[in-house]
């Protein structure tokens, strides 16, 4: 199985430890670095080429929208997810055509915080049109075996 390495952008710092500890708890997922705002995020892509950046829209310095059109520019394949506080439809068109290839509230409960980054993952960066709004789908349904 390919671990898949996460770059993860937020000027909150608890966010950041949150999301790593969401994420290093799965088997297939590696934190490999984090960035307080846009610049560092453009800078550590560079520098660790992870697979995806988890990136928080609302940041000092550089907003995320703009990181990531820039990294979406120049790594077409990394996946950007992009993490609001706000559920702006406005807001979330905007993530999406620079480039991420979803964008959700960080309001969501971490079962579904995970279930939207495995979904993410499975899109397609670099093929226009594949980047979709995944605020509204449904939640997984727990099932019994």
């Amino acid at each position: 199985m390919k671990t898949i390495r996460f770059l993860l952008a937020d000027d909150n710092r608890r966010v950041r430890q949150f999301l790593a500890y969401l994420l290093d708890g799965l088997e297939d997922i590696k934190v490999v670095g984090e960035a307080q705002d846009g610049y560092e995020a453009i800078a550590k892509t560079r520098s660790l080429l992870p697979d995806a950046v988890v990136m928080d829209i609302s940041m000092p310095r550089m907003n995320g929208i703009e990181a990531t059109q820039n990294i979406h520019f120049e790594f077409p394949d990394i996946r950007v997810i992009g993490l609001s506080i706000s559920d702006d439809p406005e807001t979330t068109k905007e993530m999406l055509d620079a480039g991420a290839v979803t964008c959700f509230s960080k309001s969501l409960s971490w079962h579904s915080t995970i279930s939207r980054i495995r979904q993410a993952l499975a899109l397609n960066p670099s093929v226009p049109g594949t980047a979709i709004s995944l605020k509204s789908a449904p939640s997984p349904v727990a099932t019994t075996g």
